[in-house]
């Protein structure tokens, strides 16, 4: 690399040394360790010395231009004395990019490249979702006007295939849209690494930390440097491998990070935490909480009027409802964008939460943000962004209704001062602060025991968390109605000391991978669920046997139909399991309607309220079992029913 204006800059060091007697000093610096968050990191960097009396300025330059200025934080511990008098981040710009550098440009490229195709699979799989849905919306609306035709139409079941088709077409038209908009963000950000790509020998920059120290007893000194980065991130992700003969589940917790932070992370400790950190530069102000009459306030008031519901800080700069039919009943959805008050520029990265609950999210890109089912009430909107000052509003979300709320941010100044630490003892610390990093007592930190390299070219890097051998408790469960398929399903409890976070799960039986699922947050000692898919060593088959009609009387008489189906379960395994066969009676929704159940006798199975029907059925290995299901339905002779299946 080749500095601009190096030589000017030496010589201006040099007039400094011998008119004032300051020594100037460019060290090497490493870093050590990093905290990552799941949207930047805070870094610490360190670089020892061996300090002699007198006034020096310390220098860490080639740090990435990325580092955010007011999170920087200074400390020092060794043996000498020293007064630090000023920090001050500068940024210097350099005539070539070296071929590290480009050759993480292409290594980040390619990895976006293959992020976007996996991006484009699952648009591909959502359009064929769709389709297939919306045939058999199609279908259904044909056998609906039969229905209209044939008999007095079951109101019931059209809600619920109804409300069927509206959540799930809801939900793939949701990811649809937020693939399609995570494939525009992709496609941004390969056109700015291309533009890199392109400048070539472009000049760019890099930011450099320039201490001042008055030493009063030398010796050495470890300075370390730590500050908040963005282009950081990380995400839980699990490993669960049955182990079925030892009725045990081997739960490995991984974390994938990435980072793109212009660094790279060599040999560094790292922890990985849930916290939202952010800067506190000035003691906050009061600001008067005003009532007034002027609609746009009473946006924030009940539909009782009520002004104690008013407003916290400030107004946001939009705010209005609009209907959301896909909302779940009781929530709401608040969606907006944060934007620089002076500038009008949108704001990435901005922390917006509800409360001190666990709802929140941060800004794209492009300053837009959304949370998603809200419980439907008032809550406190919390707006925090490092360098801007906090903003903290009440707002109504209405069960049925997206919220949209703007924010202005304005900038806040940060300005240090020194801090003097006597040395009563050969080995001591001092400490400088430009910015604190808030950590709440709800947040889940994890320490990476051994050293790890994660290098800033934005790909996933693994990193496992813990590994432990969970009891788990399996049921067998076959619906064959519907699919003549064996599902084995677990039940696990939560047997360690941490929180298992909302994540991806790889399920393994054995060495074998057989399904992906998600779990939500898991408390220790909390028992959930881990559907593992189907097991094929377990067969089920479901056949009618026989169906026969019976008439009595020509006028105001009666039909009859009997339906039998045989019901076959075979163990293919070599231990005894127990198995749930599913299946059920038709209910009647008519009076003149009657079923009734032939076989199995009531006692030998679980019938609910829906007409469920339930066999516990035990089978050795090699061992088959048949169960029957008879059941007859009656209806006057002037009446139709629809074919049971």
């Amino acid at each position: 690399m080749k500095y601009l204006f190096s030589g000017f800059t030496s010589t201006i060091f040099l007039l400094q040394f011998f008119l004032f007697g300051e020594e100037v000093k460019t060290v090497a610096s490493t870093v050590e360790s990093a905290t990552v968050y799941e949207d930047r990191a805070l870094v610490t960097r360190s670089a020892n010395l061996n300090l002699t009396s007198g006034k020096h300025q310390i220098i860490l330059a080639g740090l990435p231009d990325g580092l955010i200025d007011y999170s920087v934080r200074v400390s020092g511990d060794g043996a000498a004395a020293v007064k630090i008098l000023d920090v001050k981040i500068e940024e210097e710009y350099f005539a070539e990019i070296s071929e590290q550098a480009m050759r993480q440009y292409h290594q980040h490229r390619d990895s976006l490249k293959f992020e976007k195709q996996a991006v484009l699979d699952r648009i591909s799989v959502l359009e064929t979702q769709k389709g297939f849905i919306e045939s058999l919306k199609s279908e259904s609306s044909q056998d609906i006007n039969r229905d209209l035709v044939r008999q007095a139409p079951a109101v019931e079941n059209w809600q619920k295939m109804v409300q069927f088709f509206g959540d799930n077409l809801g939900n793939i038209y949701d990811e649809l849209r937020n693939q399609r908009k995570q494939q525009q963000q992709i496609k941004n950000k390969i056109e700015i690494i291309n533009h890199k790509i392109k400048q070539g020998s472009s000049s760019h920059s890099s930011k450099k930390i320039r201490v001042p120290l008055l030493v009063e007893s030398p010796g050495s000194l470890k300075l370390s440097v730590s500050y908040l980065i963005h282009g950081a991130s990380w995400k839980p992700v699990y490993d669960a491998r049955i182990l079925a003969e030892k009725k045990m589940l081997e739960l490995t917790y991984f974390a994938i990070v990435e980072q793109n932070t212009g660094e790279n992370w060599d040999n560094t400790k790292l922890t990985l935490s849930t916290a939202k950190p952010h800067s506190t530069p000035e003691i906050p102000l009061l600001i008067p909480l005003y009532i007034t009459t002027n609609s746009r306030v009473n946006n924030y008031l009940s539909s009782s009027g009520k002004a104690g519901n008013a407003f916290y800080d400030r107004l946001p700069a939009n705010m209005f409802y609009k209907p959301n039919r896909r909302i779940p009943p009781g929530h709401g959805y608040i969606e907006g964008k944060i934007l620089d008050r002076s500038s009008k520029e949108p704001l990435p990265y901005v922390n917006v939460t509800i409360g001190e609950s666990t709802f929140g999210a941060a800004t794209d890109s492009d300053g837009y943000f959304k949370i998603p089912r809200v419980p439907a009430g008032w809550h406190s909107v919390y707006v925090n962004f490092i360098g801007y000052g906090d903003i903290q509003a009440k707002i109504e979300v209405k069960e049925g209704y997206t919220l949209n709320l703007d924010f202005y941010l304005e900038e806040s100044s940060v300005e240090g001062q020194a801090a003097y630490v006597a040395a009563p003892h050969p080995e001591q610390t001092v400490r400088y602060s430009l910015a604190n990093i808030e950590r709440k007592l709800t947040a889940a930190i994890f320490e990476i025991p051994e050293q790890n390299d994660i290098p800033s070219d934005g790909a996933p890097h693994k990193v496992m968390i813990m590994n432990k051998a969970l009891n788990v408790d399996f049921d067998y469960i076959a619906i064959p109605r519907e699919l003549e398929k064996i599902f084995l399903k677990s039940q696990v409890k939560n047997a360690t000391d941490v929180t298992l976070l909302g994540g991806r799960v790889n399920i393994f039986l054995e060495n074998e991978f057989i399904n992906q699922t998600t779990i939500s947050n898991i408390a220790p000692n909390e028992t959930f669920d881990l559907a593992l898919g189907v097991d094929e060593s377990i067969n089920v088959k479901r056949t009618m046997i026989n169906r026969y009609f019976e008439t009595k009387g020509l006028f105001g008489g009666k039909q009859k139909v009997t339906y039998e189906f045989e019901i076959t379960v075979t163990n293919h395994k070599r231990t005894e399991e127990s198995i749930q066969v599913i299946d059920q009676l038709p209910i009647s929704r008519d009076e003149k309607v009657n079923v009734k159940l032939l076989s199995p006798d009531e006692k030998d199975v679980k019938i609910d309220r829906l007409k469920n029907i339930t066999w516990a059925v035990n089978l050795k290995p090699g061992e088959s079992q048949k169960l029957p299901l008879k059941f007859q339905v009656e209806f006057p002779n002037y009446a139709s029913i629809v074919e049971v299946k």
